[in-house]
């Protein structure tokens, strides 16, 4: 396996880590992660990664709702819950449900624009093993956190990712 290859398995491994785990933020690096390492790999691409990880968003997704299916609340967008204080397991049931809801409502435009036409999501049903490995270790982990770590680490992350979008964008914006 090449390093790149590696990279996807670990960031398809992050998948359950984060949904089942942490709920928002940390997932953020996931399609980046996985588009930078598919541009290094023979025959693939940068273009594909989001038709492998959007089959694998939603089983993570839905295994995240199983795990914490008594435990929902509203409003849903994760920096508007975090203030709120919620119980652990009611923002990560919170943003599951949210993120279900909004990678479902993403497929029908992956279909009518031809992204899984570059890569069946049938080929994603092989990593579906790692995001399962991953929700495990981030259901344990959600598990042992003390809540105030869990607060401060769902805060960074969310900050640390947030300021690499906008200097990826502002890069982005001066290239072109």
């Amino acid at each position: 396996m090449s390093i790149w290859w590696a990279l996807v398995a670990l960031a398809i491994f992050l998948i359950g880590v984060t949904k089942s785990g942490f709920g928002s933020g940390a997932g953020l690096m996931i399609v980046p992660m996985t588009a930078i390492a598919l541009r290094h790999v023979p025959g693939y691409g940068a273009e594909r990664a989001l038709p492998l990880l959007l089959p694998l968003l939603l089983v993570g997704d839905v295994i995240a709702i199983w795990q914490y299916r008594r435990q929902f609340s509203l409003p849903i967008i994760a920096l508007h819950l975090l203030p709120q204080r919620l119980e652990r397991g009611v923002f990560v049931g919170t943003c599951a449900l949210y993120f279900c809801l909004v990678n479902t409502a993403k497929l029908p435009g992956y279909y009518h624009s031809g992204l899984f036409a570059q890569l069946a999501p049938a080929f994603a049903l092989r990593f579906v093993p790692l995001v399962l490995l991953g929700a495990v270790f981030g259901f344990w982990i959600n598990r042992r956190i003390v809540d105030r770590l869990f607060t401060k680490w769902v805060y960074a992350i969310t900050f640390a990712l947030g300021w690499y979008i906008l200097y990826r964008g502002c890069q982005s914006l001066m290239l072109s």
